[in-house]
């Protein structure tokens, strides 16, 4: 490895060192004579393998509970086929008036509207 990779690399760890303290982008490019695009990518690099570790965490966390979530609801909607059997477009139809108290969808009224 060339020297000025290695240089880079000196620069780019100490770049991340300095974020992860809460230092300012602007303040690291000054500060490293660094481009701004360069100190921002070095130092989001630590903040995105902690948002990565915390996804991972969470889904091991809800895996259980969604499953759970998903079985019962599974177990609802079975029974309640069960119970309800076919309909025809006219029973689904008045399950729907039913569901909401009868009215009428609303609409916006728009030109050729009456009222």
């Amino acid at each position: 490895m060339d020297q000025a990779a290695h240089a880079k690399d000196d620069i780019r760890e100490r770049a991340v060192e300095l974020r992860a303290q809460g230092w300012a982008v602007n303040y690291l490019s000054m500060r490293l004579g660094a481009a701004k695009s360069m100190a921002y990518a070095w130092g989001s690099e630590r903040a995105r393998q902690e948002q990565d570790h915390a996804a991972v965490m969470a889904a091991g966390r809800w895996e259980g509970k969604n499953a759970e979530r998903d079985r019962l609801r599974a177990e609802v909607h079975g029974a309640a086929s069960i119970t309800v059997g076919d309909l025809s477009e006219r029973g689904l139809q008045l399950v729907g008036a039913l569901s909401t108290g009868g009215r009428a969808p609303s609409r916006s009224r728009g030109a050729d509207s009456i009222g």
